[in-house]
């Protein structure tokens, strides 16, 4: 892993951005940052990071594509930081009310632009995100039913996967969604959990109950931490937590 001085020296370079819209087939649109790597390095196909915003924070999916373009870029993988997708200016919410809805836009994104256009390798998807936009990352692979490879830092957050909705109040939480049946051995040690978080966050039983849920389920990949800092997402090194999140991918792609 790059050092953390050296990570922020890299990220002040300004990287290109692209900034997208996408449109699903089932309607859903959102603004989209797309950072590209420099350099494949051996040749090899990138992966991509996902990141998703907090409740209500869309506006800055750009600033956090910024933020996080030098990790990204150490890991030879295309950056996608997203705002959440809305049907006629509703939502703002990644987990609920529709986080499978949300769930079947972010796949068909990676299906149609990321894999066709540009090229990423769907064993190295890799999702992450901030409060609630974590709680959705931690679930999107089993909302895909496995079908991409990876690893997922659940940053400040995470929960057991649920059903559409409720509302953005973990407290209202929706029912549980039903566990795939059609899990392999490959599934099982092709996707990697990481979950890190603030002992005073109010979040940290359910990041606890995220980590237990996926050991449950077998994987042989899954670490919960508790970092320094206080209180929601308060990180010792700032809100983005920019050094648990280079920590974690080092973990989830070794």
């Amino acid at each position: 892993m790059l050092p953390l001085l050296l990570l922020v020296g890299c990220a002040a370079k300004s990287p290109k951005i692209l900034d997208e819209t996408f449109t699903s087939d089932q309607g859903l649109s959102a603004r989209v940052a797309l950072v590209i790597p420099e350099g494949t390095g051996d040749g090899a196909s990138p992966g991509v990071l996902l990141f998703f915003t907090w409740d209500f924070g869309d506006a800055a999916y750009r600033k956090q594509a910024r933020l996080h373009a030098a990790i990204a870029q150490e890991h030879n993988l295309v950056l996608a930081s997203m705002a959440s997708p809305k049907a006629g200016g509703d939502s703002g919410c990644w987990w609920a009310p529709q986080v499978q809805d949300n769930a079947a836009y972010v796949d068909e994104f990676v299906q149609r632009r990321l894999i066709q256009e540009l090229g990423v390798d769907p064993s190295r998807v890799f999702t992450t995100g901030i409060s609630g936009g974590s709680d959705f990352a931690a679930a999107f692979h089993l909302h895909t039913r496995y079908r991409y490879h990876g690893g997922v830092v659940a940053l400040c957050g995470g929960d057991i996967p649920r059903l559409n909705g409720g509302r953005c109040e973990p407290e209202s939480n929706p029912a549980p969604s039903p566990v795939p049946a059609n899990l392999t051995a490959a599934d099982l040690e092709g996707v990697r959990y990481d979950f890190a978080i603030v002992a005073t966050d109010e979040l940290r039983p359910n990041s606890e109950a995220a980590a237990a849920f996926y050991r449950d389920l077998g994987f042989t990949h899954v670490r919960h931490r508790i970092v320094d800092g206080d209180g929601h997402c308060g990180f010792e090194s700032g809100w983005e937590g920019l050094d648990v999140l280079a920590e974690g991918l080092d973990y989830v792609d070794p």
